[in-house]
């Protein structure tokens, strides 16, 4: 299985313009799973791509596995919204506030 760099280069622009957008520019229910579905075909970990013929025309033994690693990384990445990673991200800024004193 493989994030390509178009995918990931997708999904940095798509959480740089949610940041950046200027009042209601950007949908925020927009999941990581729509961002690099529309960058690239899919994400794969089979060798067949999910054909299930990868061993001679049938399955091969670990198939089933792949395939739910691909479900279960689908399931993530469709619940992690452009919305919840700029407010993680917001809060993670806010704890480290720095302040400065004016020393005299």
């Amino acid at each position: 299985m493989r994030l390509t760099t178009k995918g990931r280069f997708a999904v940095t622009a798509m959480i740089d313009l949610a940041m950046n957008a200027q009042t209601g520019a950007v949908t925020e229910q927009i999941n990581i799973a729509q961002i690099i579905s529309a960058a690239e075909d899919r994400l794969d970990a089979t060798q067949c791509g999910s054909k299930a013929n990868c061993h001679h025309g049938a399955p091969c033994l670990t198939h089933d596995l792949w395939e739910n690693l691909n479900k279960t990384i689908n399931d993530y990445l469709s619940g992690v919204t452009l919305q919840s990673i700029i407010e993680q991200k917001n809060c993670s800024d806010s704890s480290h506030v720095v302040t400065f004193t004016h020393i005299h």
